[in-house]
């Protein structure tokens, strides 16, 4: 029992670390617009999206799995190339999830956290819990992808690809931009 109680005392202590943000609501967007959605930073800052989309070009990168988590890393290091050359560029990882209780989603946050690289990679990561379902259904999405999305700062999407960094789909982001 008192092993049980440690345990469970470890687990509450580290779910708070940095909070476990809520559960948000998919409210969906015009046709062609990004949706409301919120989330929480690895920091802990909770963000509205797409109004945390502050730059003229917002890459966000989407997955729903741990497995999927390598694909999104290797867009980040692509994306990262392109926003040292363009400011005007930023870019987000949303690992997004089904609904959870406040002490699964601090615990999912920190495991990420401790995933992410950086201080920039702990900002640029926000995580999102909502209804699966109504999520894909919004975005037209699939769980078994990865899809990156070019947001302009008026929360329009101007750019969807899905998967990884295959060579046509890193073609696809570069031409598209001139990069």
């Amino acid at each position: 029992m008192k092993k049980f109680l440690i345990i469970a005392a470890t687990l509450i202590i580290t779910s708070c670390t940095i909070g476990a943000g809520e559960n948000s609501r998919v409210i969906g967007g015009r046709n062609g617009f990004f949706p409301r959605i919120s989330g929480i930073d690895l920091e802990g800052t909770k963000h509205q999206m797409p109004q945390t989309f502050k730059n003229k070009i917002n890459v966000v990168v989407f997955y729903f799995t741990y497995e999927q988590q390598a694909d999104a890393y290797d867009w980040f290091e692509i994306v990262e190339q392109v926003s040292k050359q363009y400011p005007e560029v930023s870019f987000y990882e949303i690992p997004v999830m089904d609904q959870k209780n406040v002490l699964l989603r601090g615990i999912i946050n920190n495991e990420l956290r401790r995933d992410a690289i950086d201080d920039e990679a702990r900002k640029r990561t926000i995580a999102v819990y909502t209804d699966l379902e109504k999520f894909f259904k919004t975005m037209k999405m699939k769980e078994d992808q990865v899809y990156l999305l070019v947001v302009g700062e008026n929360g329009k999407m101007m750019q969807r690809i899905e998967g990884g960094t295959s060579k046509e789909n890193v073609e696809l982001f570069k031409k598209k931009w001139s990069f």
